[in-house]
């Protein structure tokens, strides 16, 4: 009976450490699964960090490329000597600038330089842009206030001593005409092109219409038209930025342009006038009421060619459009 009952208590003590043992395995097994989901969650959320750290970090130098570029097209204009904002100018410019304003474009120029050659041994950063953003701003103030203080001063010199003695030629060829006898005591359309520019070949068809319907020219006969009664008289001169008298020329002959031009040997009167009149880009109608002997010349317009399209655009004309009587050919 002994026997029996010891037996009976090991096989109950077998089958309770046997419980015990997969009940423990079980716990386990939980224990294992959770943190093995735990791992994994765990690695997930460092890799969704990492990804959108990286994303952030592209975006962030992606911004900074950009903003770089935008800054370094600025900059560019201003590295030539001088700088693109008075090249059309010629030497004329500094006829009318001071040393003193001189001097602080060149020095803030040389900052701008200066700038340029240290970025290139640092890391691309934020900082380094918007330092060289706001570099690039003062030298983009005092080379805009160099020009406007040179412009103004060079608009009060009298027209007469600005012309002197230039002549004028048909601009498709011919004689020269004296600018007293060609522009005195008339409306004057000083207008600023040239062949390489887009906007000015769409823009020239407009002047002509205008020019050929009021002075009676259907062609470029090289004839120079009267005005109706009660009209004021008036005239265009050319002045030409092309780079040579022969483009001038085809420019004029590719558009029978009947009136008449500054020679283009006369590139220091042409500079002067561009500066006189500030000319940012072209093309640009700049519109002048003379007195009869040439020697004075009152600006009434400086946005002819604006005016000229807006008035053939329907809208209200100008008034020294209407004075040239305007009205008939932009009906026509």
């Amino acid at each position: 009976f002994f026997l029996v009952y010891l037996s009976i208590s090991c096989w109950l003590h077998a089958v309770t450490i046997a419980n015990q043992a997969s009940e423990m395995r079980t716990r386990l097994g939980l224990i294992a699964g959770a943190s093995a989901a735990s791992v994994a969650a765990t690695y997930v959320c460092q890799r969704e960090s990492f990804a959108d750290k990286h994303h952030q970090q592209h975006t962030r130098n992606h911004h900074l490329h950009m903003l770089l570029r935008q800054v370094a097209a600025r900059a560019d204009p201003l590295l030539s000597d001088p700088p693109s904002l008075l090249h059309r100018f010629g030497s004329r410019w500094r006829k009318y600038a001071t040393e003193a304003e001189t001097t602080d474009m060149q020095q803030k120029r040389g900052e701008l330089i200066k700038t340029l050659h240290a970025m290139g041994s640092k890391e691309l950063s934020e900082e380094c842009v918007v330092g060289l953003a706001r570099v690039v701003g003062e030298v983009e103030r005092c080379v805009n206030k160099v020009r406007a203080q040179a412009s103004r001063r060079a608009s009060e010199v009298p027209w007469a001593d600005v012309m002197g003695d230039a002549q004028l030629v048909p601009a498709c060829g011919g004689p020269p005409i004296p600018h007293r006898d060609a522009l005195g005591g008339r409306l004057v359309l000083v207008y600023f092109t040239a062949g390489w520019c887009g906007p000015c070949r769409r823009f020239s068809p407009k002047l002509l219409h205008l020019y050929s319907y009021l002075k009676g020219k259907g062609d470029a006969d090289g004839a120079r038209g009267g005005e109706s009664d009660g009209e004021a008289a008036f005239e265009v001169m050319m002045v030409s930025w092309d780079g040579s008298e022969e483009a001038r020329r085809a420019y004029a002959n590719a558009m029978r342009m009947p009136w008449l031009a500054l020679p283009l040997a006369a590139d220091e009167l042409a500079s002067e006038l561009s500066l006189r009149y500030n000319v940012k880009h072209i093309p640009t109608l700049v519109v002048l009421e003379l007195d009869a002997e040439s020697n004075e010349a009152r600006v009434l317009s400086v946005e002819g060619r604006e005016e000229l399209e807006l008035a053939a655009a329907g809208e209200p004309a100008a008034e020294w459009l209407n004075r040239i009587g305007a009205e008939r050919a932009l009906r026509s």
